[in-house]
Order: C-alpha cells, then structure tokens, then sequence
C-alpha cells in the first residue's frame, strides 16, 4: 500500500507539473537560493533564455539572432554555442552548426554534453547514476538500467525500473532516482526535479543534489542550479567540484 500511494503522489504531482510548466515560457527569476539571482539574469543568460523561448514558437531565425547575442556577452562560454547549433541545424544549416558545435567542445565539453539536446545521452556522462543510501539494489539489474539509458533505449529502461519496483526488488529510494534520472536524460527537467525533491525532502544526498543542480542549470535557473553543485561538492561529491567550476564561474 505504501509503494501504491508514493506512486500514485508522484504521478498526480508531474501531471500537475506537466499541465503548468509546457505551456509557459522560461523564466529564469524562480530560483530559492540564498543568493542575488538577479545576477544571473543579465546578458548572456537573457539573450539564452530569449532564444529558447523563440525556439519554442519556431522563431528559428530570431532565436539565433538572441544566440548571437549571447555569444557577445559570453564568447568564451559553452552554451550560447551549443544552442545557436541546435537551432542552425534545424533549419538545414549542418555546415554552420558544426562550426559552433565544434567551438563548444573546444571551450567546454561540460557545456556541450549537457546543453546539445540532439544528442541528449551526451549528459549520462555528467549524471550520478547511483545513489548512497538505496536498499535492495541488484548491481546486475542496474547495470542494464544504465546500459539501456546509455543506448538511448528509455522505454525498455522505464519498462525494467517498473518491474523491479513492483516485484520490490528496489526500493521507493531507487525507484525516484532512477526515474529522475530518466526524465534529466530526455531533457524532461521538471519531471526529473519532482522526483528530485522527493527523495531530498527525506535526506540530503549528494548525488540527488548534483543531478538536481544539471536539471536546473537546463531550465537556466543558474541560482538554484549551482547552489546545488556547490552543496554536493561540499558533501564530498568530486565532480559536483568540477562541473560547478565549469557551469558557475561566468
């Protein structure tokens, strides 16, 4: 009965999620952390923000003029770089965003894996994938989770999480992890932060927090996003170190 009500609030809570959040444009001025975030929303943030919120009306022509733009306030940053290539190749420029996908990796292969959303498996290389305080993991099983994500077969990896947490071969840690995890590698960010919260709201842990940090650094909530990386480094989460040093120091 406890695994029936933890799924029933979590698929009541992302359908809730889904209905508020697709329709809307980004806005990145929602952030908790206890900093000024209003820093993060001048420049080239702005212009990445107009970009995709174009993108999202298939303005392909203005969102690359609002990369542009970005690319002028930040030209040593990744992102700008990344996105402007997304939305040439779009359009049938592939010449063209090869050139900014190739500068993107030359800047920033962080940059370039979590932001390039035609390759989207590109992230598992910056993802946790395992989790400190789960019960009743099967290392074999696991193992074919991350081998199904890492081959970009997400149904048949929803399909086994599903089956091993009804047959309670995990447990409801490792289930919302799991599926977080799942959401953050389709670029479905407010799912995956749902089950994020979920798991946080019971203990802290670096691993959820640092995926939690990439799922907001997506949706440009640079505050939050970082203030999560920074909390996993300091809980002794060495690439939470690495990657809050490539995504937060602009």
């Amino acid at each position: 009965m406890k695994n029936l009500i933890f799924v029933f609030l979590l698929a009541s809570f992302l359908f809730m999620e889904r209905q508020y959040a697709q329709p809307n444009p980004i806005n990145m001025y929602t952030a908790t952390a206890p900093i000024d975030i209003k820093i993060y929303g001048n420049g080239a943030q702005y212009w990445l923000v107009t970009g995709d919120n174009l993108t999202r009306q298939g303005k392909w022509e203005e969102a690359i003029l609002a990369y542009d733009n970005a690319v002028v306030h930040l030209p040593e940053w990744s992102v700008p770089y990344i996105k402007r290539s997304v939305a040439k190749a779009r359009m049938g420029r592939q010449q063209e965003a090869k050139q900014d996908l190739h500068k993107a990796n030359q800047l920033s292969q962080f940059g370039a894996l979590l932001y390039n959303e035609l390759y989207p498996i590109g992230k598992y290389r910056l993802m946790a994938v395992s989790i400190g305080h789960a019960k009743g993991n099967h290392p074999e099983k696991m193992s074919d989770i991350a081998s199904l994500k890492q081959k970009g077969q997400f149904t048949n990896a929803s399909v086994l999480i599903k089956q091993l947490f009804n047959s309670r071969q995990i447990d409801d840690t490792s289930y919302a992890f799991l599926y977080g995890n799942l959401h953050l590698l389709q670029n479905q960010q407010l799912e995956a932060i749902a089950y994020y919260d979920w798991l946080l709201d019971r203990g802290e842990e670096a691993s959820v927090l640092h995926n939690r940090g990439l799922a907001k650094l997506m949706i440009y909530n640079f505050a939050d996003g970082c203030h999560d990386l920074e909390r996993a480094s300091q809980l002794g989460h060495q690439p939470s170190a690495e990657q809050y040093s490539a995504f937060c120091n602009m």
